[in-house]
């Protein structure tokens, strides 16, 4: 099982999904190049953003290791600087692997004893840099006071792997595997089972070996020695010896596939951290981003049904305009199934959308949002649906803007199911108000009775009268002052 800072359990932390148009329609990768991230780091942080955290415990771990990197800013950049190193051992490792199939189908099968020479050398190199490269991050983060759970969790087990008991008996074998040569004192050392068949075979210290038993004495009483019927022998050229050869190339390769075993066991256990990692540095760059423009930052409080928020900034606006200019967006807690906005062209409701969609979606990744205060549900999926009015058309669709609209909404409803939030923006604008409201508040009301939640902007304004109370939350915008009124 490999070590995770991103997920409390690699192996089974539930992750939500974010409708494929989703991310366009919020402009989420425009607000992420606005960061100036690395093209690499960029596409990593947004594939996080968009497998949302479904459990309040999970976005929690997450947190807490971005405060323990925000209290310790220097520390992603070292480790990002050991696990570059790890990640070039890595591709040394590779190379290896490779080098050894060549051999393997270069000899047929049968790896001379040269060959596994060269192998077994390489072999012990890589697992040393491996053990020593880890010993380095395991200094770099005991160096600093730690508090969360995954970071110390990370420390553990770097304390397993490369503790002096485990560690120093492993780098000496590597350090005498990377240094054996036919003359350095190594020897091949056989089992022989009871009919004298070779059972086992493996290279050991020459000097261990007692090649010559002295005579068995004690206290100066010599013992006689014991008549027994030696087995016919005959003095074999080890120098030309194919079985020589054989095994000690077989008891080489041996050696070095075990080292090669625990190398690949050891990238597997602890080399997603180096990736990520990538998270938390972008994470960082958006909050110090925050910071530089003067907004206030939260981390929304997650778990129940209520959403609500306090002076919420959208970050786009943050993008390109001055901080005074913008008036923030405040919403009173609401449970109902619906969130209707009604107001003018012009009035702000898209970017209001926007802003709610925005928030969910960093709320979800573990991420601070700009704001003073929130609260919000935690949700599977989240899926968008905005008019045809706001986007091009495809090339070559023929079909009309309420078609297209149709189509969509029906993708929606094909893959949305339970725990799920819909934003929808303008919808159903191409056609008579009327016949709109009343096709989309029943499409509005099957997706409430299936456990779903939605936020709707709209011009139809004969729509909130489609609802019972309590189904719905109704807003409107005011163009001029940029503010929300309830209504």
């Amino acid at each position: 099982m490999s070590v995770s800072l991103l997920y409390r359990d690699s192996n089974n932390t539930p992750l939500g999904s974010i409708g494929k148009d989703t991310p366009d329609r919020l402009a989420l990768r425009r607000l992420i190049d606005g960061l100036r991230l690395s093209k690499a780091d960029a596409d990593y942080f947004q594939r996080t953003l968009t497998s949302p955290l479904v459990q309040a415990e999970d976005i929690t771990y997450r947190r807490e290791i971005l405060r323990d990197f925000t209290v310790n800013p220097a520390l992603p950049g070292e480790l990002d600087g050991i696990f570059e190193k790890l990640y070039r051992v890595r591709a040394d490792h590779a190379d290896l692997k490779k080098e050894k199939r060549a051999v393997l189908r270069s000899t047929h099968g049968e790896v001379v004893p040269e060959a596994a020479k060269n192998l077994l050398q390489t072999a012990g190199l890589t697992l040393k840099r491996c053990l020593m490269l880890l010993e380095a991050i395991k200094r770099t983060i005991s160096s600093c006071t730690l508090t969360s759970e995954g970071l110390c969790a990370l420390q553990n087990e770097l304390d397993a792997v490369v503790s002096e008991e485990n560690a120093v008996p492993l780098l000496r074998l590597c350090s005498r595997m990377e240094q054996y040569s036919e003359t350095s004192g190594a020897a091949l050392r056989l089992r022989l089972n009871e009919y004298g068949s070779i059972v086992a075979c493996d290279l050991t210290d020459r000097q261990k070996i007692p090649f010559r038993a002295p005579e068995a004495k004690k206290k100066r009483f010599l013992f006689a020695k014991k008549e027994t019927d030696n087995a016919p022998t005959v003095a074999i050229d080890l120098r030309s010896c194919q079985l020589q050869k054989d095994l000690r190339a077989a008891a080489m390769q041996s050696l070095a596939d075990l080292a090669e075993e625990l190398t690949a066991a050891l990238f597997d256990r602890f080399l997603t951290v180096g990736r990520e990692l990538s998270f938390y540095r972008s994470a960082m760059r958006y909050t110090a981003w925050l910071e530089e423009k003067g907004a206030h930052i939260c981390f929304a409080e997650v778990g129940d049904d209520v959403t609500a928020f306090e002076k919420l900034y959208d970050p786009l606006l943050l993008q390109t305009l001055e901080i005074g200019a913008i008036t923030p967006n405040d919403l009173t807690p609401t449970s109902a199934p619906g969130l209707v906005t009604v107001g003018e062209n012009g009035s702000g409701k898209t970017v209001w959308l926007r802003s709610i969609g925005l928030m969910q979606i960093f709320s979800q990744a573990g991420l601070p949002i700009p704001a003073e205060f929130a609260r919000v549900p935690l949700y599977r999926q989240i899926f968008t649906h905005f008019s045809s009015g706001e986007k091009e058309f495809e090339a070559g669709n023929e079909a009309g803007r309420f078609e297209q609209e149709v189509r969509e909404m029906a993708d929606v409803l094909d893959e949305i199911g339970t725990d799920g939030l819909v934003l929808l923006n303008e919808t159903f604008q191409t056609t008579a108000y009327r016949e709109g409201s009343e096709g989309l508040s029943h499409i509005l009301r099957y997706l409430a009775e299936g456990g779903n939640r939605w936020m709707l902007t709209t011009h139809l304004i004969d729509l909130p009268s489609c609802f019972k109370d309590g189904e719905i939350t109704l807003l409107r915008t005011d163009a001029e002052h940029w503010v929300r009124s309830e209504i």
